[in-house]
């Protein structure tokens, strides 16, 4: 079954530093499986696609912006991707856009939600205090991952 895995927040509460990190983590286990990678113009944001066996993982970490994340959207499913983990602010059209998009691809529905969406709640001034929430939210990120292709 297909599925979205999306973390969602506030502007600046470090979704995409979180996602940067989670690249970082999924490299140093599986850059062997990576099959596309693109680094936005900003060298930032990425979009990044890893292959195990027959199953295509896609992560992008731009979702500030509808369009943003249906680029982002469109362009994972076009590389063929089973499972896709993303970010989308909290408010705003882009989780409506991912609602259409899983619905439309997926066969999202209130009986068959494939969207599973994770809170990223907390950045503070205090660098150790949002790296530790950082690292904590790669984490799970990273364990939702290793359970698909476990």
């Amino acid at each position: 079954m297909k599925k979205l895995f999306i973390l969602y927040g506030a502007g600046n509460k470090g979704k995409t530093t979180t996602f940067n990190k989670l690249l970082e983590k999924i490299n140093a286990k599986y850059l062997d499986k990576l099959v596309y990678f693109s680094r936005h113009s900003n060298n930032i944001d990425f979009i990044a696609v890893f292959q195990y066996e027959n199953m295509r993982i896609g992560f992008y970490s731009s979702g500030d912006s509808e369009w943003e994340i249906s680029h982002n959207l469109y362009e994972l499913h076009h590389k063929q991707c089973d499972f896709i983990f993303g970010t989308s602010r909290t408010r705003g059209a882009g989780c409506e856009m991912l609602e259409k998009f899983a619905t439309l691809f997926y066969g999202h529905s209130e009986e068959n939600d494939v969207i599973e969406w994770f809170a990223k709640e907390r950045a503070t001034d205090e660098d150790n205090m949002k790296d530790e929430d950082n690292m904590k939210v790669t984490k799970t990120l990273f364990s939702a991952m290793e359970k698909l292709i476990k």
